[in-house]
């Protein structure tokens, strides 16, 4: 047998040997969802054959964006609405049923409740090792945002219902503390089923930035502009620091995610000139904006399950400010609790970016090391890999 054949044997051998997986979305957006589940696949791609699964959406190119999996993709409108919601999911069965005639799937990966769902309405996927990524709890966050109601509380029962079905049957995955106490508390999980905490992990730029003399104090959010992530809270804050500073804040979102009263509070504080608004920004421009910040905010008002946006911040040497919400006074606290606001409000918050504004330059350096040190310590890819890896052997 030649050297090519063999190593072409030696190759097959390797590839179907591998365990697949088979990493479950509702739709390819530009997300934390998302952004994880790239990383699981970085991190399995050693040793699970990777594949995924969901809607065209806000990716142009997912085969780009996930270079280490084979993509799937669902090319068709997600709807909305109960009658949508039925047609996603039927359509949803089909593409899964065609990825398990094509391949011989071990594990599934679910992510979100619509697709997991789904997943379960086919009989192969009970067969199936399962593990589940727990990035909130839907009920809770739709109350945050569209409030209660006779209607509108049926509907949560039911997403939480639905949410705990999938929790339940998988081993799960969480990124905090805070949500593991979470999950624990609202699902009621007991001691025996199988929780593990691991955050995500962060490449490091290997440098702390210079911090340059501006006449301008620029700050940055990226995220849901959902009224649980307080953009309310940071556009009134702004509103108070700029009587003393000249501030302009970079505030980055999908367009999809926006509440209308949020621009109604853009609009009545009259912040176009300090508060810009950006959408859909690519990870370049993400970067691009960090090394131009200061300071990243986080106003979280509740249910923040972890924040993968402040680690990319804490990554540059950026640090963030947060209130005392979910897992951000758990994250911020390892770093300088001077960094998280007493309490969640305008004022607190406002108080607590002026101080950072108003801290020497060795000050603030030695913050920027500790952000580092931070990452380093306790969301490196080899630590993060390791443990990972033991859930998936694991389940």
């Amino acid at each position: 047998m030649g050297e090519g054949l063999q190593a072409a044997y030696r190759y097959a051998i390797e590839k179907y040997m591998k365990k697949t997986v088979l990493f479950l979305l509702d739709k390819y957006e530009y997300s934390g969802v998302t952004t994880l589940t790239k990383q699981y696949i970085e991190l399995l791609q050693d040793q699970y054959n990777c594949i995924i699964l969901g809607f065209i959406n806000d990716i142009d190119d997912p085969d780009s964006f996930f270079p280490k999996a084979k993509v799937f993709i669902i090319k068709k409108e997600f709807k909305r609405g109960l009658i949508g919601k039925a047609i996603n999911s039927i359509r949803y069965i089909i593409a899964i049923n065609t990825i398990y005639q094509k391949h011989k799937i071990d594990i599934v990966h679910f992510s979100t409740t619509l697709s997991g769902i789904s997943a379960f309405f086919h009989c192969a996927t009970w067969k199936k090792k399962k593990i589940a990524t727990f990035h909130g709890a839907h009920d809770l966050e739709e109350i945050s945002i569209h409030g209660t109601g006779v209607i509108k509380n049926i509907k949560n029962v039911i997403r939480k219902k639905l949410q705990q079905f999938i929790l339940k049957r998988s081993t799960v995955i969480v990124l905090s503390e805070y949500a593991y106490k979470l999950i624990r508390s609202h699902y009621s999980f007991y001691k025996k089923q199988n929780i593990f905490i691991i955050p995500p992990y962060i490449k490091m730029k290997n440098q702390i930035k210079k911090i340059k003399k501006s006449n301008e104090f620029i700050i940055v959010n990226f995220g849901r502009a959902e009224p649980r992530k307080g953009i309310h809270t940071l556009l009134e804050a702004i509103k108070n620091l700029r009587r003393r500073y000249t501030i302009k804040t970079y505030i980055a979102t999908p367009i999809s995610y926006w509440h209308m009263g949020i621009i109604k509070t853009y609009e009545a504080l009259n912040l176009y000139t300090s508060v810009h608004i950006l959408h859909k920004i690519n990870d370049a421009q993400k970067q691009d904006l960090l090394r131009k910040a200061h300071l990243f905010v986080m106003p979280s008002k509740d249910l923040e399950t972890f924040g993968i946006s402040m680690l990319e911040s804490l990554s540059t040497g950026t640090p963030v400010v947060g209130t005392p919400s979910g897992a951000i006074l758990e994250i911020l606290s390892k770093i300088d609790r001077r960094l998280i606001a007493k309490e969640i409000s305008s004022v607190s918050l406002a108080n607590t970016i002026a101080w950072y504004i108003n801290l020497s330059f060795k000050e603030k350096k030695k913050i920027r090391n500790k952000c580092l040190s931070y990452v380093e310590t306790y969301h490196a890819k080899k630590t993060i890999k390791k443990y990972f890896l033991q859930v998936y052997k694991y389940c």
